[in-house]
């Protein structure tokens, strides 16, 4: 069946559109997703572009569109610009201010005139770009239009990148086009989207012999011998693009499509899209010739004034050209935009590549010069001094510097660094001025590529002279060398700088400990140094200011590994580094930052979850994609220690998402980690694999101790497929490096007490014994709820006759009033199963049916399955589900009831908690049901019934 457009049929593409349309419906319910049309040029993809434009706007829905192009991949945003820009403009005041409600303020710098006021992280314009989205989408669905994806410079397919993950729960539809063969800006980033479980790749194929004849019939408009059609088909492959190409071709040769004529089509060759554009400029004037150069050069859509500029045609010159190239469909005009393009991208290629380089490099600092005069954005300059070869010195180098103070500004440090790299090959007079650019260069580096950001600050480092200057540079290359696992180079480098520092520059010195106790104690060869330098330090006063809150963290953290201080000391140090917000305001997303949390997470501190809370609102508000992942990395622990593994797993999977999307590797194997501790809690070991091969292909170094997180990981995952003896020998040698460390602290790393259980069950009792013993002596120094309720279980699972019940009764004491829910779950069932074998059945099922409540809380499968065994064989009756009442709500659902109790929208329930309107109905629908509530207005009410009463 042929479905018509008009002027072209569109053939054998009713399965696509019928993909198109089903996609469409499901987003006016709230069900969006991604569609990637993926195949070589030419071969429809722009077409059904078209056809998800019809159909969308016949739907009711609302639509943006962008075309992506091979010479704007450097123009930042330049693809968001394209979508959002039309929308905004047309928009009434009201409409405007609507699409603008807050936080999708926090992207107007990048899509309005004039610089960003003050610099905005990238992730913080991501949320605004998606806020905007979901604003844009608030009365009708959207769908997003993307040609040639392949092009989109690097910050807009974060964009996108950004909404695969909320798309399912968003009325928005992408719909995009992928050309195969091309070189993507980012090729792992766009990987990722067509591999994304929201992404429906639909690759299409080529013409098939009849609908090459149907389509020949439509161009020629007469009559095609089946032989003549297929002699077409086997020169143009079925692409319907260069099936036109060749059509054209054979009316110009004045060919009958007839069989006598099929030896003839062979003749010609296959239709290449140079050669074809090579034809038809040979009937055009030079001056149309000219002006389609000049289209190619500048990119489009171009304003007409700017083409014929470039072209220097008189204006009525250069409008008899632009309407001779659109007879012959080499451009279009849109009007009343007065604007022009290409009619297909290939066509711009060939026009482009048909001029000598020599040529398009001149005229690429004419348009260069033609946009910085007429005002045009300093971006679009700097896209065209990326084109020429260096030689002007100072004047390219001012502006690819605005234009990277711009890129900057508006979060996009992949595009500043570009320019930043092309103003470094500019001849410069004064080598202060190179010093300055590898240093501006280093900077940016560091919010994209860690190697480049440590070259470059290494270069600037080794330039300057000055003791304060030289400090402040090391200050940052350090943490460079770091990030790159050149530990070895960042000890020495913090050590001298440090020896140069008198104390009137104290806070930038203790900035400096810090990085060294860091780079120091995260290796496993250079740990002594790291331990020496905390050892001279603990007692020395710190400042109040950010190099005193950095090195208290640090401070403290490795005392609380260690347990080599009174935990009460160490946490004392802890809370002065988190106090007065020094660290999430100014260092957030930094070492410092994080290492203070975790031990504050280790410690079962309350106001840990708080905190990590905090700073994720900062890293929304105007923070950096990798600060967020840090801060969703540790928000997961921080809910599998609690025992909410719905939560944890959210969190954990978002932070492998951006650590995916902004390369970020420091982050890998704690994400990989955690997750797969959860996943391995909720039965799901096969996802639990998988996580952890994502941080085997991060390839850190041997010697980063960051990597005993996920070796320990995979020792208990193992141990739960069953590998017992594979997985205890993983676990042993991950704590003897441990030990060797000198981290003891099973708040951390709980391996003892993994690997004790290990041993029990290949019947080496004496050994676990030992193992427990000592992980519970290292527990009580300790003294967090987790670690001691957790080892003390352990402990008396392997004690030997009846010194089990003392211990597993102290575990559940211990347990109950902390925050650590699965922990507590597990005592309560193995204190009900030590109750049971000494015959206290009664008391066994009261314990195990609280075990069974808890764990299905927590959305711990296997501890309820355990449970319920003992309990039948105590002679007690299993629960099918989690009881009802306010006790019964997971975290995410008592957060999102609570403020919606207060009055709060939905709309604004979702901005507070950072999820997407839909997961907010569906986490009321379910309070509703465990609450046996109807309304908003008795949400009060309901909770309020709670009273007192704690829950477990």
């Amino acid at each position: 069946m042929a479905i018509h457009d008009g002027e072209r049929t569109l053939l054998e593409r009713d399965d696509e559109c019928a993909f198109i349309r089903s996609a469409v419906e499901a987003s006016l319910s709230g069900d969006g997703g991604l569609i990637l049309f993926e195949g070589p040029a030419g071969i429809g993809k722009s077409r059904l572009l078209l056809e998800a434009q019809d159909l969308a706007g016949a739907g009711g829905a609302v639509v943006v569109s962008a075309k992506a192009s091979e010479l704007e991949q450097d123009f930042a945003y330049g693809v968001v610009r394209q979508l959002f820009e039309p929308l905004l403009a047309t928009a009434g005041p009201e409409k405007r201010e609507s699409l603008w409600a807050a936080p999708a303020d926090q992207a107007k710098d990048i899509l309005v005139n004039g610089p960003a006021q003050t610099p905005v992280g990238d992730f913080a314009l991501l949320h605004g770009l998606y806020w905007l989205t979901m604003n844009a989408s608030q009365y009708a669905p959207l769908v997003i239009l993307l040609d040639d994806i392949q092009w989109a410079d690097v910050p807009s397919l974060r964009y996108i990148a950004h909404l695969l993950p909320r798309l399912a729960d968003m009325n928005v539809l992408v719909v995009a086009a992928l050309r195969t063969g091309e070189p993507a800006a980012d090729a792992s980033l766009l990987d990722q989207i067509v591999a994304s479980s929201a992404t429906r790749v639909v690759r299409l194929n080529p013409l098939s012999p009849d609908a090459t004849g149907v389509l020949l019939r439509e161009i020629l408009r007469s009559p095609t011998d089946r032989e003549f059609s297929d002699a077409c088909y086997d020169a143009s492959g079925g692409n319907p693009l260069l099936l036109r190409e060749l059509a054209r071709t054979v009316t110009s040769e004045n060919l009958a499509p007839a069989r006598k004529n099929a030896d003839q089509v062979a003749g010609l060759g296959s239709p290449t899209v140079s050669r074809m554009v090579e034809v038809r400029m040979s009937r055009l004037p030079p001056e149309a010739a000219a002006l389609a150069l000049s289209v190619a050069i500048l990119g489009g859509p171009v304003e007409m004034l700017h083409a014929a500029a470039l072209a220097d045609l008189p204006d009525d010159v250069a409008a008899r050209s632009v309407e001779a190239l659109e007879q012959l469909e080499i451009l279009r005009v849109e009007r009343p935009a007065e604007t022009v393009s290409f009619v297909h991208p290939l066509l711009q290629r060939a026009v482009y590549e048909s001029a000598s380089a020599a040529r398009r490099d001149l005229l690429h600092q004419w348009a260069a010069d033609l946009l910085l005069g007429s005002g045009a954005d300093v971006e679009r300059v700097a896209a065209h001094l990326l084109r020429v070869p260096p030689h002007r010195g100072d004047a390219t180098v001012a502006v690819l510097r605005r234009a990277a103070d711009q890129a900057s500004f508006h979060g996009s440090p992949q595009t500043a660094l570009t320019y930043l790299e092309r103003a470094l090959l500019e001849p410069t007079r004064l080598p202060a001025e190179r010093t300055e650019l590898v240093r501006q260069a280093g900077l940016v580096a560091q919010q994209h590529d860690w190697r480049k950001a440590a070259d470059y600050l290494m270069e600037a480092y080794e330039r300057t002279s000055g003791v304060e200057e030289r400090a402040l540079l090391a200050e940052h290359l350090g943490r460079a060398l770091f990030m790159v696992d050149r530990n070895h180079e960042a000890v020495p480098l913090y050590e001298r700088a440090i020896a140069g520092l008198d104390d009137s520059l104290r806070d930038l010195r203790q900035r400096l400990q810090a990085g060294l106790i860091n780079a120091a104690v995260s290796d496993t060869e250079l740990h002594p140094t790291g331990d020496a330098l905390v050892a001279r330090l603990w007692d020395d006063p710190t400042t109040n200011g950010l190099g005193g809150r950095s090195l208290d963290s640090l401070l403290g953290w490795h005392a609380s590994l260690a347990v080599s201080a009174d935990p009460v000391t160490a946490l004392a140090r802890i809370r002065r580094a988190v106090a007065d917000d020094v660290l999430l305001e100014r260092a957030n997303g930094t070492e410092a930052f994080a290492d203070a949390w975790w031990v504050l997470i280790a410690a079962d501190e309350e106001q840990a979850l708080s905190l990590v809370d905090k700073a994720l609102a900062e890293s929304h508000r105007r923070g950096t994609v990798a600060a967020t992942a840090g801060a969703y990395c540790l928000r997961s622990l921080a809910w599998l220690r609690r025992g909410s593994l719905e939560e944890a797993e959210s969190d954990g999977t978002l932070a492998m998402h951006l650590c995916d999307t902004a390369h970020l590797r420091v982050a890998r194997p704690l994400t990989a980690s955690f997750l797969a501790d959860t996943l391995i809690e909720r039965g799901r070991l096969d996802e639990a694999g998988r996580a952890l091969d994502w941080w085997d292909r991060s390839t850190r170094s041997a010697t980063a101790a960051q990597a005993f997180w996920p070796e320990a990981s995979r020792g208990k995952l193992l141990i739960a497929k069953g590998e017992v003896e594979a997985g205890l020998e993983l676990l042993l040698a991950c704590g003897r490096r441990l030990e060797a460390q000198g981290w003891h602290n099973p708040g951390f790393l709980s391996w003892r007490a993994e690997a004790a259980m290990a041993l029990r069950a290949v019947d080496q009792m004496e050994e676990a014994r030992s193992y427990a013993v000592e992980d519970l002596r290292r527990a009580r120094q300790w003294k967090a709820p987790w670690a001691l309720g957790r080892a003390l279980r352990i402990g008396g699972t392997l004690a030997k006759e009846r010194g089990d019940l003392a211990l597993l009764t102290e575990s559940v004491r211990v347990l109950e009033p902390s925050p650590a829910r699965l922990e507590f779950a597990k005592s309560l069932l193995e204190h009900g199963a030590a109750l049971r074998r000494s015959g206290r059945r009664q008391a066994a099922r009261g314990q195990l049916e609280r075990a069974i409540e808890v764990a299905l809380r927590c959305g711990a499968p296997g501890v309820v399955e355990r449970a319920r065994g003992e309990l039948a064989i105590a002679g007690g009756k299993t629960q099918g589900s989690a009881s009802a009442g306010p006790a019964s709500l997971t975290p995410a659902e008592r957060r999102v009831a609570e403020l919606v109790a207060t009055g709060v929208t939905n709309r604004r329930v979702a901005q507070e908690l950072f999820i997407t309107p839909k997961t907010v109905e569906v986490h009321l629908s379910m309070v509703y049901r465990k609450l046996g509530i109807t309304a908003r207005a008795q949400l009060g009410g309901a909770l309020d019934a709670e009273g007192g009463q704690a829950a477990d």
